[in-house]
């Protein structure tokens, strides 16, 4: 494999992972959105999880962020909660940079987690050996 296919490759895998993220962070946004509206109407608890369930659904079957906005218009309508467009678009931004920093926060972590059992697997290691030995050497320092 050339120089060039690896790098290809691996613009290939960024893209991939780029994408995977986008895709959880707009979930995430749709999700926390829901439980936002859920909280106007007074609903809680595993009613406000249900309902966030189907605007992320909304998503998926009615195409794109525009048929989240449609559906969380007319159900706000529904209940005599007065929000314009403008203010739903500007609360999806909101959570949308929220939901990315959940997303890659969560990323980071399970990179971590990874990184340490790669680690303790490599030294061939149990978790609380690790952990003496890491005790043992910042006592030394």
């Amino acid at each position: 494999m050339t120089t060039f296919d690896k790098r290809e490759e691996a613009f290939e895998r960024m893209f991939a992972l780029d994408e995977e993220q986008k895709f959880k962070a707009e979930a995430r946004r749709n999700k926390l959105l829901g439980l936002w509206v859920a909280e106007q109407f007074g609903l809680s608890g595993d009613a406000a999880n249900a309902y966030a369930r189907e605007v992320v659904a909304a998503e998926f079957s009615e195409g794109g962020a525009a048929a989240v906005v449609r559906k969380v218009m007319g159900d706000l309508a529904e209940n005599g909660v007065a929000v314009t467009e403008a203010q739903i678009r500007a609360r999806m931004d909101e959570l949308m940079a929220l939901a990315v920093a959940q997303v890659k926060a969560l990323v980071r972590s399970l990179d971590a987690v990874e990184c340490g059992r790669a680690a303790r697997a490599a030294l061939k290691l149990d978790s609380g050996t690790a952990v003496r030995r890491l005790i043992e050497r910042r006592r030394l320092h």
